[in-house]
């Protein structure tokens, strides 16, 4: 009798804790997301605008085509987009320069948005590397970006890798933290289905911290480059405005091409 009142006590414990969670998924208004880059390579330069979803629903984004799109710099240029298709829109005439600020301005007829980011100098990209690993079984290819970092610290870098001339959404960044003004060592795996005989091209961006900050944190939220669902935590971004998503990236860039042997 004495065991058989222990054992309700603790299913009735257990039992009581038991409750409903109700977890909010940030349903409602969407919110506009911005993909925006500018580089250092001869433009022209593209910005994708389109509108985001409820955490449940299909990954359909629907686009924004009804926008005013301003990319400016330092130097007083400023170069009104051109509206291509689907929410796409491309320079006609800026050219993007290392060590030098820009300016993007959206306008639709529901969102201001605005933002600014700096284009660091360039560093040398000098070489890429590979080797095969077992990876749980699997054969994947390691690639190793080489590179020196300058003695200057504060230097951020993305990687993006395209196959074959596709684009890899994959998510690669580096900061020089603990290893700055040293040659790079650092190695990373090669994401997806990559074989034998692919043509892998390696960019490498120089970015602003905010930007570094943008991929970090979207790679702890998400694990993938774009998840365009408002989720519980939305990771940092660069633009101002009410109910934004996205980046605003000014960037140097060198690709280097390897085929695997």
């Amino acid at each position: 009798m004495k065991y058989t009142s222990i054992i309700l006590v603790i299913f009735l414990f257990f039992t009581s804790c038991q409750q409903v969670i109700d977890i909010d998924l940030n349903e409602g208004d969407p919110y506009l997301v911005v993909e925006a880059n500018i580089t250092d390579m001869p433009g022209p330069y593209r910005v994708t605008l389109s509108r985001s979803v409820n955490f449940d629903d299909y990954n359909i984004f629907p686009p924004v085509d009804n926008a005013t799109i301003v990319i400016s710099d330092m130097f007083g240029n400023a170069d009104t987009l051109t509206h291509l298709d689907s929410g796409k829109y491309k320079t006609t005439f800026i050219q993007g320069i290392e060590n030098s600020t820009y300016y993007l301005s959206i306008q639709t007829p529901t969102d201001t948005v605005n933002a600014n980011c700096y284009m660091p100098a360039k560093v040398p990209f000098d070489s890429v590397s590979y080797t095969l690993i077992n990876w749980f079984g699997n054969t994947r290819y390691l690639l190793t970006p080489h590179f020196n970092d300058p003695p200057e610290p504060g230097n951020y870098y993305r990687f993006v890798l395209y196959k074959n001339g596709k684009k890899r959404n994959s998510l690669y960044v580096f900061n020089d933290v603990g290893v700055n003004g040293m040659a790079n060592s650092r190695s990373f795996l090669a994401g997806g289905s990559i074989d034998h005989g692919d043509t892998i091209d390696v960019e490498m961006q120089c970015i602003e911290k905010r930007i570094y900050d943008y991929y970090f944190s979207l790679n702890q939220t998400t694990g993938s480059l774009l998840l365009q669902s408002a989720t519980p935590s939305n990771p940092i971004s660069n633009l101002q405005g009410n109910r934004v998503l996205g980046y605003f990236n000014a960037c140097t860039s060198h690709k280097i091409t390897v085929i695997l042997q």
